[in-house]
């Protein structure tokens, strides 16, 4: 899987996990004698995780780039998964019947993981961000596709590399080079949003189980 997917070690060895679990699952129920993986070696993992977050310039300009995009939803996406901190699955499945007020605020329903039924606050950006993309449609998703379906999570990581490859190299508004073909996966938003909110002095606790969450 290395040599011919070029996966990286992490990956090869997380899939191998799951394969070694089950034959190991095989054996346990008398179904195989013994696990042909039980011996063979996963590749060497380096215990420290990379930084998988951006800088707070780096950011602004995906936000500007996304902003700047003729497909309304880029923007959208990025703030709900930067500015909101939601996970790549809450954003795309988000609906227009989610859109509520509570106590003078407006809100966005979030179905999280377990099936958790949260109301997030919506600040004034990511609200218009949100009206931008909705474009006075009284139904259906938030976020859409190219074909004017609900759009996926492999459909949200596409457009977020699209975004990220319309930067420029060398922006002077923000310091910052993009190389190109640079891309934007969907975790660098949500990690964005917890270095966001610790430069800003939020809750420790909260900002800690939006970055390992």
């Amino acid at each position: 899987m290395q040599e011919i997917c070029r996966f990286k070690p992490s990956t090869v060895s997380r899939r191998f996990s799951v394969t070694a679990g089950f034959y190991r699952t095989c054996v346990i129920d008398g179904i195989m004698e013994h696990s042909p993986a039980e011996h063979v070696r996963r590749p060497a993992v380096p215990a420290e995780s990379p930084p998988l977050g951006v800088t707070h310039l780096q950011f602004e300009a995906l936000l500007t780039a996304a902003r700047e995009s003729t497909n309304p939803c880029d923007f959208a996406l990025v703030a709900l998964l930067g500015l909101l901190g939601l996970r790549i699955f809450e954003a795309t499945g988000t609906d227009i019947a989610d859109l509520g007020e509570e106590h003078g605020h407006r809100v966005l329903r979030v179905c999280g993981k377990g099936t958790k039924i949260v109301l997030v606050p919506l600040p004034p950006a990511v609200s218009r961000a949100i009206d931008r993309a909705v474009a006075g449609r009284t139904h259906g998703p938030v976020l859409l596709n190219n074909r004017g379906a609900r759009m996926d999570r492999h459909a949200a990581t596409r457009r977020l590399r699209v975004t990220g490859w319309k930067r420029p190299q060398h922006d002077r508004r923000y310091g910052v080079r993009a190389s190109p073909g640079a891309s934007a996966p969907e975790y660098v938003p949500r990690h964005a949003a917890a270095a966001v909110a610790v430069q800003v002095r939020a809750c420790s606790r909260q900002v800690y189980k939006t970055a390992m969450s």
